[in-house]
């Protein structure tokens, strides 16, 4: 999805570099907290039901977030010399076009990335509240569908199990992580894949990730028609029209 968002906000004429540096953090941020939330879970978390292979090896889940982080410090202490050295190619004579935009390219958004990362703005500090808010209305979402059909949950396992929920959708590298997110939910819940189990994944999935699609759609597509017409007609359109 980032070439379509930081399309939509190239055409609100936000710049191509700072709009990839924003797209790029929002699901960074966001992978940070799931897989904090999710990885306490994993270690702290009492009455789950996890596979031996998963309970077994539960200090090496940590990496991902590990990762986040030295990328974020790295962009930090080391983007002066990244700037430096694009700095250097960019003022070599016999530079293609097309190198000379890619570079400049990556030199602006790792330039953004870095300011992003060491903002202290409080809309900086409001985005990752809004990180932490969203995953506990994940759970909750989770939490009152168990109420629902029937499951006797309490609010700490809950917590724990639709933080991995989470973060299994956003770590599996399979698109939209469809179909792998509510097995691992409805296992988490009940090992024997029960009905409500198998009803509380899906109608989650529904609720917090597939009703998306409608409003995502429509916007979408209104901006790719508003284009086109612009293209094919010749009339000057924004995407406030």
């Amino acid at each position: 999805h980032l070439p379509a968002t930081v399309y939509i906000l190239t055409k609100s004429h936000v710049p191509v570099a700072k709009a990839t540096a924003a797209v790029v953090s929002k699901p960074l941020y966001m992978l940070s907290w799931v897989c904090l939330f999710g990885l306490s879970a994993l270690y702290f978390g009492r009455h789950l039901f996890l596979p031996a292979f998963i309970a077994d090896n539960q200090a090496c889940y940590f990496l991902p977030i590990f990762g986040i982080m030295l990328f974020f410090l790295c962009l930090i202490f080391f983007g002066r010399y990244l700037h430096d050295f694009a700095v250097v190619c960019l003022d070599k004579p016999n530079i293609s076009r097309f190198w000379k935009k890619i570079i400049s390219w990556l030199d602006h958004s790792t330039t953004a990335l870095a300011t992003i990362s060491k903002s202290t703005h409080r809309m900086h500090f409001f985005a990752h509240a809004c990180c932490v808010g969203y995953l506990l209305t994940y759970c909750f979402i989770g939490f009152a569908l168990c109420r629902s059909v029937g499951l006797d949950i309490s609010w700490d396992r809950a917590l724990c199990v639709f933080s991995i929920s989470l973060m299994v959708a956003y770590i599996v590298p399979v698109p939209g992580s469809i179909g792998v997110t509510e097995f691992a939910t409805s296992y988490l819940l009940d090992q024997n894949f029960s009905g409500p189990s198998l009803t509380v994944a899906i109608l989650l999935r529904v609720c917090t990730r597939y009703l998306a699609l409608i409003p995502g759609s429509i916007f979408f597509l209104n901006i790719v028609w508003r284009e086109g017409r612009q293209f094919f007609f010749g009339r000057r359109l924004t995407i406030d029209d």
